[in-house]
């Protein structure tokens, strides 16, 4: 985790499983939305973060887990104190490929408006660089919805 696993992150708030990589190995996807994140000298609390544990022969494993957060490269939006991502994430095909999708849940986003962000899966599995980020701006959702708060099939 960006900052080390710290007491009151809220791993596992959500979670999500499936094979993200396409190896033929269940996955887990756990979100840890009260992450704090420090970029250049500045602490950003409960700015959030998702977590990919990937699955072996012999089950869940740490090793070459990958965190996904804001300032992940790609990954739209600022890492912001309160954004909360990771406070919902679902596993479903929502870009019509057939492949199951991540969408992940900021419901702190923006001062309570909220976003999702949805990162496809493509022929190695899912990937930041095509991610699409949806909020009150787009969707016209009312201000303070908390947008990504549930994400539910």
């Amino acid at each position: 985790m960006p900052g080390g696993g710290e007491t009151g992150d809220d791993l596992g708030a959500s979670v999500a499983v499936g094979d993200y990589d396409l190896d033929g190995y269940a996955d887990v996807m756990a979100g840890s939305p009260n992450e704090d994140i420090t970029r250049a000298g500045v602490n950003r609390v409960d700015a959030g973060a998702v977590i990919l544990f990937k699955g072996t022969s012999t089950g869940i494993s740490g090793t070459g887990s990958v965190t996904y957060n804001q300032d992940t490269a790609d990954v739209s939006g600022d890492t912001e104190s309160g954004d909360r991502l990771g406070s919902s994430v679902l596993l479903q095909d929502l870009s019509g490929y057939g492949r199951a999708d991540l969408a992940i849940g900021a419901d702190g986003e923006n001062a309570g408006d909220g976003v999702f962000l949805q990162l496809d899966s493509g022929s190695a599995g899912i990937s930041a660089k095509s991610a699409l980020y949806y909020g009150r701006s787009n969707l016209g959702t009312p201000v303070a919805a908390h947008l990504g708060q549930t994400l539910a099939p």
